[in-house]
């Protein structure tokens, strides 16, 4: 889409992440060797619920023309 659009001036972003730490669902069942599994194909690991939102917060401010 940033490539159809650039033409019209029209940026366009996203955010896909992968595996996070969601603290509540762990301390209900504990750890989880498929998401460990997960966690370690990835190059940063877990990342934390707050890194998602830092980066949406963080994007509309980029995109001011």
């Amino acid at each position: 889409m940033a490539v159809e659009f650039a033409p019209k001036n029209v940026r366009v972003n996203a955010i896909a992440p992968s595996a996070n730490d969601d603290r509540p669902r762990a301390q209900i069942d504990g750890r989880n060797a498929a998401i460990d599994k997960l966690a370690a194909s990835h190059l940063v690991g877990l990342i934390e619920p707050e890194d998602i939102a830092n980066m949406a917060l963080f994007l509309p401010r980029t995109n001011r023309g």
